[in-house]
């Protein structure tokens, strides 16, 4: 579903509208929808263009422009090299300055990725008294994984090159 030529949506192109979604549900199956199908219900909609980033996974990836991270309301400031998209990636990456500051506290803080909108999800409750961090740190790059897009309508429209979100229950997909 990326942006290689022998991608799904590449191959497909105008026979989709060059556009595709999809909703990841937390608890049912998740479908992959193209063209006219592709869409957003409501009226929370949020939309930021692609990134064109100095590094290459952007030629084929879906890199957005991150604009600030705020941890406990504090920002950090922009992230210059944007964050990806990847539905493949189960947990988030987050670079080495940003996973330090999300962790350096003894207490859970809260976090927003600053688009215009901001998918949360960042920590996992498995049960009992135990708490996850759902994201790694990396030193290169930073990527907002499927967890943290659970329960948000994703549409990416390749011709103008635009990704479109919104809050969902996914689960009714």
């Amino acid at each position: 579903m990326d942006r290689e030529p022998t991608s799904l949506p590449q191959q497909l192109g105008t026979g989709i509208k060059n556009r595709f979604s999809y909703c990841l549900s937390p608890t049912t199956s998740s479908y992959v929808r193209f063209g006219d199908e592709a869409v957003i219900q409501g009226r929370n909609v949020q939309r930021t263009p692609f990134l064109e980033t100095k590094n290459k996974r952007s030629v084929t990836s879906y890199a957005l422009p991150l604009m600030d991270l705020s941890i406990n309301g504090r920002r950090l400031g922009e992230v210059p090299e944007g964050i990806y998209i990847d539905s493949g990636s189960s947990l988030s990456l987050l670079e080495t300055s940003v996973y330090v500051a999300l962790c350096g506290g003894a207490t859970l803080p809260t976090m927003f990725f600053h688009f215009t909108a901001a998918p949360a999800n960042l920590f996992f409750f498995p049960g009992g008294n135990v708490l996850c961090l759902a994201a790694l740190e990396s030193k290169t790059i930073s990527i907002l994984g499927s967890f943290q897009q659970r329960n948000v309508r994703f549409v990416y429209d390749l011709q103008q090159k635009m990704l479109s979100f919104a809050p969902e229950e996914c689960s009714r997909d």
